[in-house]
């Protein structure tokens, strides 16, 4: 064979081997490509079986602790699920323990993932009104979970004309000036948590007036009546007030409301009790609205709706004319 032909057949080799490394690299990015887009299309559970990373699924311990009583270890029931996953609960009402070192397990969680936790139990602990987030990054992560014991003693007091007048126990007077169709209205209402280490998570005022009343309209500045209607309201004479935010009330802190307006019907009000409830927001475990998921309210979204928190009434109040 001539040079030349050797020439030519050097230089259709080089071409050769070009074109297959170029070729296999090219395959190597649309494997590597095709098999990302596999996996970015799985579940964290399903990419952990797909890459045989046996270590991913791992469990994780919890306690729950009580921000009002220097994060002492309380007893209460934790729910726990995936922020992706709201429904699907990791820890459907396990109880924690209230022994120092002692935690619960939350198992089948993935490296990655994030945790959401909850403690309550509707009568002792509110959840952190923020719930807790934690994105798992080992076996074995041990995750505290803040909650906060409830009052079992409210303040109230109403505030009028320079005069205090305190309705936590016994019925107090209120001197209205209500002739018929005529207005008058109450500087505020005051309530306070009055215990060490408690809490108290307003959402709504409510005024329970009798039936057949002669009060035509209550109205509180600056906060619209709810429309919400709920079983606590037992009839139409009901007035709600909840608050665009609920306020988180702690030791010894108390809330001051708006003034609050009274308007007679035509007839003369005479001396007419009216209850005043504080009622609070609780978190449950939804049946209806989103089945097994955390929700907030005043009371479950159960077929039959159940009052679920810790509502205070003050004595009645004496509303009438002078």
């Amino acid at each position: 064979m001539n040079r030349k032909g050797i020439n030519g057949l050097g230089v259709a080799l080089i071409i050769f081997m070009i074109f297959v490394s170029l070729g296999g690299s090219f395959l190597g990015y649309r494997y590597w490509q095709t098999t990302q887009t596999a996996l970015e299309l799985k579940t964290p559970e399903e990419r952990a079986v797909q890459e045989g990373i046996a270590t991913s699924l791992v469990s994780v311990k919890a306690r729950t602790i009580d921000k009002e009583t220097n994060n002492a270890q309380v007893s209460t029931t934790l729910y726990a699920w995936l922020k992706s996953e709201p429904t699907k609960q990791l820890s459907n009402g396990q109880t924690t323990s209230a022994t120092a070192g002692t935690d619960t397990t939350i198992s089948n969680v993935v490296v990655g993932d994030t945790l959401v936790l909850a403690g309550f139990d509707n009568a002792t602990y509110y959840p952190d009104p923020t719930f807790t987030e934690e994105v798992i990054e080992r076996e074995g992560e041990l995750i505290e979970v803040p909650v906060h014991a409830i009052t079992t003693s409210l303040e109230m007091k109403i505030y009028d004309a320079g005069s205090e007048t305190d309705i936590s126990s016994s019925a107090g007077a209120v001197n209205l000036s209500l002739g018929a169709s005529e207005t008058d209205d109450i500087d505020w209402f005051q309530v306070k948590v009055n215990s060490a280490q408690k809490s108290f998570y307003l959402d709504s005022v409510v005024f329970d007036v009798p039936a057949n009343s002669n009060i035509a309209n209550i109205q509180m500045e600056g906060i619209t009546e709810s429309t919400e209607k709920i079983n606590f309201m037992k009839d139409t004479a009901d007035y709600r007030f909840k608050l665009a935010e609920p306020v988180f009330l702690r030791e010894y802190q108390k809330w001051r409301s708006p003034s609050v307006v009274v308007t007679a019907s035509g007839t003369d009000v005479t001396t007419e009790d009216v209850g005043v409830y504080f009622m609070d927001k609780q978190a449950y475990s939804s049946v209806n609205k989103q089945p097994g998921a955390i929700l907030w309210g005043v009371e479950n979204d159960a077929d039959t709706e159940l009052d679920i928190g810790m509502h205070y009434k003050s004595a009645d109040v004496q509303f009438g004319v002078n």
